[in-house]
């Protein structure tokens, strides 16, 4: 189905502005703040703002032309036919967009409770996921030609019926984002854990434990702010990125400790320490003994344990 200006934008694109969506309740509690029309060919007035967050998720449909936005920092381009999903509390701006710019523009929530399971699916789902690019479906266009219609008409029970249309375009991010997070777990499936951003982190620190790792660095390569990813941390662990990275190297340095014959000087070098004092004060600090004392103990042990393996 066709979104261009000749074949569907009409003057009446405008009338959803006024309208007000009542909440869907069933089977999922959503909540629409707002379903907007937006056309850099006759207002720029609603199109830039200073930097902002919101408490809900707030979706862009780029209809025509494209846009610029800077999203907690960094740069973004969009362009037709794509859409952009905004997760709650994630500073965005819009600077920049092509003369003939247009988009649609739904903000919303979705609320959990025990008695709807699919509520609660959809809620874990939409506040787990990151700032989300993606293309406008083919079951995203069938609902604006529905709410297209519905303007054009003018009929008193327009809302409800564009209340369906939004649950549909919701449904359809929905399986975007489910989509977009099986793409990246592919490789770490086994695990039991299912917010993406805390796997993809967990295997960035396993892979980079050798080398200095600084909360940023993590989660720059998540692409999240440091505030972000350590509540997602202290959710599914109960502790800080950083708590959880000089708990991994502790444990790695117990293992070379006992299974290797390296100098605690190699070991120091080879977990990205600047030197063996610091190396000897982070495991006393982590282990309460010294590294020299932990190997005397526990390779004794380990030399026991494989004489009675033999």
């Amino acid at each position: 189905m066709d979104l261009s200006r000749e074949h569907f934008f009409t003057d009446k694109l405008t009338d959803i502005n006024k309208i007000r969506i009542p909440q869907i309740e069933m089977p999922i509690n959503i909540r629409v703040y707002w379903f907007q029309f937006h056309d850099c060919l006759y207002d720029t007035t609603t199109l830039y703002f200073k930097e902002h967050t919101h408490t809900f998720h707030e979706v862009h449909f780029i209809l025509c032309g494209n846009m610029t936005y800077e999203i907690e920092g960094e740069t973004l381009e969009t362009s037709e036919g794509q859409f952009l999903m905004i997760p709650a509390n994630i500073k965005h701006k819009q600077i920049r967009c092509s003369d003939d710019f247009a988009k649609f523009s739904l903000s919303f929530e979705i609320t959990s409770t025990p008695e709807q399971p699919l509520s609660q699916i959809m809620f874990e789902n939409f506040s787990h996921s990151s700032v989300l690019c993606g293309i406008i479906s083919e079951e995203m266009i069938i609902s604006f030609h529905s709410i297209r219609t519905q303007l054009i008409q003018s009929r008193p029970i327009a809302p409800l019926i564009i209340g369906n249309d939004i649950f549909s375009i919701v449904c359809s991010l929905y399986y975007a984002i489910r989509s977009n997070t099986e793409h990246y777990i592919a490789n770490i499936a086994d695990d039991n854990d299912t917010d993406s951003r805390y796997l993809l982190a967990k295997k960035f620190i396993k892979d980079n434990i050798f080398i200095k790792l600084k909360t940023e660095d993590v989660a720059n390569y998540v692409h999240l702010s440091a505030k972000q990813l350590n509540r997602i941390f202290f959710n599914h662990k109960g502790m800080s990125v950083f708590s959880y990275i000089t708990d991994q190297k502790c444990n790695f340095a117990k293992e070379l400790i006992t299974s290797t014959e390296l100098s605690l000087r190699e070991i120091s070098d080879k977990l990205g320490f600047s030197d063996e004092f610091y190396f000897n004060k982070f495991f006393t600090k982590k282990t309460g003994i010294t590294p020299l004392k932990f190997r005397k103990i526990n390779g004794k042990l380990l030399k026991n344990k494989e004489k009675e393996e033999q």
